[in-house]
């Protein structure tokens, strides 16, 4: 059973639609039959609103972290086949670059989501954290995965990416998956769902599979 990381923003309100895109991908995954860890970075002590938001959102089956530990996290980053960071983010930037320096054979996949909407200040932060540290953690990427093009030309990406071999746009993999692989459609009626988190889950899979060398 291929072991996955999951690294997941939730600065307080700020990550929110990435969290719960995040969290759904990870639910179908599962029941795709991958282990799945989610560690979610979180920078004070969580206030219950938020930590309840949570705890519906995974519906308890899922790690959830108050404040990150950096050598728990190692820990969790040793013990995976592959690690998954889920961006924009904010904060470990550093130590994830220092991990994959000291550990090059560790996979790495970097989802980008849809930008973050201006809300107020810390918006800015966050935006500044990530011109910095994008093009970094893509330059670490085995994959670097979007939703579609258009996407990842209004967050810049072509700007910060070096190699565009590892650029995945996910939606054109989907069909393509499902045009020259005859069990997806077995897998989906197996599962008895047509959802587009799990069509994103295969795709997933098929790129955790071929970084295994499976």
């Amino acid at each position: 059973m291929i072991k996955v990381l999951h690294i997941v923003p939730s600065a307080f309100d700020y990550f929110e639609k990435i969290r719960k895109e995040a969290f759904l991908l990870v639910d179908s995954l599962n029941e795709l039959g991958f282990d799945n860890y989610v560690f979610t970075l979180q920078y004070q002590a969580v206030n219950k609103r938020l930590e309840k938001k949570v705890q519906g959102e995974t519906r308890g089956k899922m790690g959830f972290e108050k404040i990150y530990n950096i050598v728990e996290i190692k820990e969790k980053m040793d013990e995976a086949d592959i690690i998954h960071l889920h961006v924009p983010f904010l904060g470990m930037g550093k130590k994830i670059l220092e991990y994959k320096k000291n550990n090059p054979q560790k996979k790495f996949i970097v989802t980008l989501h849809p930008g973050l909407p201006y809300v107020d200040f810390f918006t800015i932060i966050i935006w500044l954290y990530n011109s910095w540290y994008l093009s970094r953690v893509f330059a670490i990427a085995d994959f670097v995965v979007v939703e579609n093009e258009d996407i990842f030309k209004k967050a810049g990406g072509f700007n910060k990416l070096r190699d565009g071999k590892k650029l995945v746009l996910i939606n054109d993999f989907i069909n393509f998956i499902k045009e020259n692989n005859p069990t997806i459609t077995e897998k989906l009626g197996e599962l008895k769902k047509d959802d587009s988190s799990t069509y994103s889950a295969l795709a997933y899979g098929e790129l955790y599979r071929l970084l295994r060398g499976e």
